[in-house]
């Protein structure tokens, strides 16, 4: 039904794509976006991606057709305000110390705040401020005896995401993760890794379900485009990002396309088009005619593929990898 609706619409918006577009007005920091107050500038443009991971990002999404993510609302790449209260955070063991159990939790806060997606806060009560969701898990911790003295640690964790505002639950999900403590007599170097896999699994999650976005604020031509937000919401170089229009209020997907992000704006290099679809290649090649009118097609930005950055995916191969 929405490809009948939007070949209906064909004709009327081929005739707003010829229309002029206009400048718009410098907005003041999003204190949402850009909590830090960071001045709105594009990223520098002269240094090019490096090729080895550019390479292998688009490797990795290469055969993807241009769809978009399962979970796609208009508007839902916008940044996460998650908070945790870490009253009804609990970890739970017989084998472990007390102080064991909180440098386990410790960690997974942690290193979930490092991800700049999400903007991690804790809150105590029941007012949550201005969070678009809330976080609780329970972890417990077994330790299981190993080959040559060493120590087995499993990890159970039960997750629940929360919508802030309706306190109706978004996603709810258990997972288990592992590792081997070496030396049982120092075990905290092992937690702090159950900790970082949990925090990975987690993050994981969340970015699934409201992954890294933008609005397209420039147009230098049909390849090189300059969309809203940067590192601060979690978008990472070479990060693959699908452009699509909206068009008639239903989101049409363009091209798939290269982040290089600075502090507050990316910039995207599109390399895969969506020239096999109609509409699309109709929207394609009005852009390539005059990309001054971008403005009028609805230009968005969304992340697809794997949500966590390289970096992240080398830590969990090298936490595994201690298993």
């Amino acid at each position: 039904m929405k490809r009948v609706s939007i070949m209906l619409c064909v004709g009327v918006t081929l005739a707003m794509l010829m229309g002029c577009a206009s400048t718009a007005p410098e907005a003041a920091p999003n204190p949402v976006l850009n909590p830090m107050g960071v001045p709105e500038v594009a990223p520098e443009d002269a240094e090019s991606l490096i090729p080895p991971i550019v390479e292998a990002e688009r490797k990795a999404i290469e055969n993807r057709p241009f769809a978009l993510p399962e979970t796609f609302a208009l508007g839902d790449w916008e940044r996460m305000v998650v908070g945790v209260n870490p009253y009804r955070v609990t970890t739970a063991s017989k084998d472990a110390t007390l102080a064991q159990l909180r440098l386990l939790d410790d960690t997974i806060r942690a290193e979930l705040a490092k991800l700049k997606r999400f903007d991690l806060r804790e809150y105590t009560g029941d007012d949550t401020g201005t969070c678009t969701h809330t976080a609780v898990w329970r972890t417990s911790l077994a330790l299981e005896p190993g080959a040559k003295g060493a120590l087995t640690l499993n990890g159970t964790v039960d997750f629940r995401l929360t919508n802030a505002k309706t306190r109706l639950a978004v996603e709810e999900q258990t997972f288990a993760v592992r590792t081997v403590a070496k030396d049982p007599k120092d075990l905290s170097a092992a937690i702090k890794r159950v900790g970082a896999l949990v925090a990975v699994r987690l993050a994981q999650t969340l970015a699934a379900m409201a992954p890294c976005g933008g609005k397209i604020l420039a147009c230098e031509d049909a390849e090189t485009m300059t969309m809203e937000g940067g590192f601060l919401q979690g978008i990472y170089e070479g990060q693959q990002m699908l452009v699509y229009a909206v068009v008639d209020g239903v989101a049409l997907p363009l091209a798939y396309a290269d982040a290089k992000p600075g502090t507050t704006r990316t910039n995207l290099t599109l390399w895969k088009f969506n020239d096999a679809e109609p509409l699309a290649k109709a929207v394609l090649d009005a852009l390539r005619d005059d990309a001054d009118n971008h403005a009028k097609y609805g230009l968005n930005v969304i992340a697809v593929g794997d949500p966590l950055p390289p970096v992240w995916r080398y830590k969990t191969k090298q936490l595994r990898g201690a298993q």
